[in-house]
């Protein structure tokens, strides 16, 4: 398969509210989507998103990165064995150099233009699906009054498992957040906390030694430094997920630490897909538990992760694709959504196929 063409627009998309993260603020995500075109016409879309403040790589970077593929892809051959997610991109991609969320969008794009060849959802593209239908963790963030109002509302709609954002907040404030949050679930729903490596050892066992951990699936990046980890768990007897410094750890070769459960797998962050297919083995290989997760992409990622969780991760483990409740508008003509906090693989298929022209703005690649 021959490439042809590359094009890519630029988006802007509004927020629902301002969304305070990673020490910064946002109201509206900014992205590009890019289509593959080969010789017989088919098409494939991906997204690039990378996310201020989690990405090294800034939208400016994935731009001039985009401009430099529109002069490289178009004549290449796309290697008929990508869909295989062991080394076939890295043979193809390897060599470019690619930021994570760039590459992420590129292996998205050609998985989709082989899928459409073949006239095959995604979800079904790589081996029979484990489940089509997938759970979601909701998400909650912002003050006491608003997450319990949020819980509230998460748990009648049929969420089975809720992540709830800590640690940007005074130390007591969160735990009676969480306390509160925790009275409004009930026993039939799992929390998942995120500290986004904000406390240091210290203040996170302080944090850890104040919760009554029957309801704790796991807390993500609980302490500022990977090595704090495992004296995290060992004082508070609470799992813990690995997300941002996953990477940071396997690029050193450095062993997991103790007490972790659980890997938070975004591949615009990792560096793709078939990077994330590999995390996602590995953690099979040691007893893990992989999470599909987003960095509050449109529907184009969104419906291609919940793709993804059907072929790559077990069934009932809840995925971070919350995130688009956040999108006043989406890329998607249907929007990507949750019923009951699950996502239905073959729906996710059939709402990426019709984009919104209208919010897109078509980028010069020189």
């Amino acid at each position: 398969m021959k490439l042809t063409q590359l094009e890519v627009w630029r988006y802007d998309l509004p927020l629902v509210r301002p969304l305070h993260l990673m020490g910064r603020t946002m109201v509206t995500r900014a992205g590009y989507l890019i289509r593959l075109q080969d010789e017989s016409g088919h098409q494939g879309y991906g997204e690039v998103a990378p996310f201020p403040g989690l990405h090294q790589e800034d939208l400016d970077l994935a731009g001039r990165q985009l401009q430099q593929l529109g002069r490289v892809l178009p004549g290449a051959e796309v290697p008929a064995d990508i869909r295989r997610l062991d080394g076939a991109f890295e043979d193809w991609l390897g060599r470019l150099n690619l930021a994570p969320s760039v590459r992420f969008g590129v292996e998205l794009a050609g998985l989709n233009l082989l899928a459409g060849i073949e006239d095959r959802p995604l979800y079904d593209f790589f081996s029979t699906p484990l489940h089509r239908a997938i759970l979601i963790n909701g998400l909650l963030t912002g003050p006491m009054a608003e997450v319990t109002a949020q819980a509230e509302q998460l748990r009648a709609e049929g969420y089975r498992v809720v992540k709830l954002k800590v640690g940007r907040q005074p130390l007591p404030v969160d735990v009676a957040t969480v306390r509160a949050v925790s009275r409004v679930l009930g026993d039939g729903v799992k929390l998942r906390l995120d500290a986004n490596r904000t406390w240091s050892l210290s203040e996170a066992v302080d944090f850890g030694r104040s919760l009554d951990l029957g309801q704790i699936e796991y807390i993500e990046e609980p302490v500022k430094r990977p090595d704090q980890v495992t004296p995290f768990f060992q004082q508070t007897g609470i799992a813990v997920a690995l997300d941002e410094s996953l990477t940071e750890l396997t690029g050193s070769g450095s062993p997991l630490p103790k007490g972790v459960r659980s890997l938070i797998l975004k591949p615009s962050l990792l560096g793709g897909i078939e990077k994330t297919a590999w995390y996602a083995r590995m953690a099979k290989l040691l007893g893990l538990v992989p999470v599909l997760s987003s960095a509050f992409d449109s529907g184009v990622s969104l419906s291609a992760l919940a793709q993804l969780a059907a072929a790559l991760t077990p069934p009932d483990v809840a995925m971070g694709l919350d995130t688009y409740k956040w999108l006043k508008e989406d890329l998607l003509t249907e929007p990507f959504r949750a019923e009951q906090g699950r996502v239905d693989a073959e729906e996710a298929f059939h709402r990426s196929k019709a984009i919104r022209w209208d919010l897109l703005k078509p980028m010069d690649l020189g």
